[in-house]
């Protein structure tokens, strides 16, 4: 590294060192007719949906920068689809689950194995969802929430595309401003509990549902009562 002139550019600007000694950087000044070699060591998002396209950005739990950010982008889905990669059936290979506007679909070696709409047909909103197995019996279910307007909550055999019990309304059944959904661990081998957060335009409320989609009473507020974002 001396020899192309750039270490001292990288310790002066306070780059964070990772456990294997690389250290991570946001920009080089190099001299004239040097170069470097930046490694980017992981840009896929596993077990967790996220934004086709998106900027994403890694911390650590005291909030400083594990690594540099990478946009996550599968080639096979449309740009702005919320996307997760996941092995459904644990053979070491990564499928896709997408929400694509009101549909669930799962791919598999880039074929469609299989789609349904959540909320019918006629829906015409966008979808937050989230994987995982809430009973414990080794299938995947998936958690669908209406997004960006109205009130409902489903969960799903993701695999055969069949609701397991009837829609839940966490913020009950007038709400209009739709929610993210996430599903959270509290303990290695607990179910885990579903968390929902009001949509844009409502205070930023925060609920805690068990696996059955149903309130345990649980909530905070993530932000500023005031915040509408």
């Amino acid at each position: 590294e001396e020899r192309f002139g750039y270490t001292k550019a990288l310790v002066d600007m306070g780059a964070d060192v990772t456990e294997s000694g690389r250290r991570i950087v946001s920009e080089v000044v190099l001299h004239a007719k040097d170069g470097a070699i930046l490694l980017r060591i992981v840009e896929q998002i596993r077990g967790q949906p996220f934004t086709n396209g998106s900027f994403a950005r890694v911390f650590r739990q005291d909030g400083r920068v594990a690594r540099n950010g990478f946009f996550a982008f599968d080639a096979r889905v449309r740009g702005r689809t919320t996307v997760e990669h996941i092995d459904l059936d644990r053979d070491g290979t990564l499928e896709a689950v997408l929400a694509d506007g009101g549909t669930i679909r799962v791919l598999r070696d880039g074929q469609t194995i299989r789609e349904f709409t959540p909320f019918g047909d006629r829906f015409r909103g966008t979808l937050d969802f989230s994987v995982g197995d809430l009973d414990g019996n080794g299938t995947w279910e998936i958690v669908v929430a209406e997004r960006d307007r109205g009130a409902r909550l489903g969960i799903y055999n993701l695999l055969e595309g069949r609701l397991l019990m009837p829609y839940r309304t966490p913020f009950g059944p007038r709400w209009r401003h739709g929610m993210t959904v996430a599903l959270v661990h509290r303990a290695p081998l607990a179910r885990p509990d579903i968390v929902v957060a009001a949509g844009a335009g409502a205070a930023p409320d925060v609920r805690v549902l068990n696996a059955s989609g149903r309130s345990t009473g649980e909530h905070f507020l993530a932000y500023d009562r005031k915040f509408r974002g």
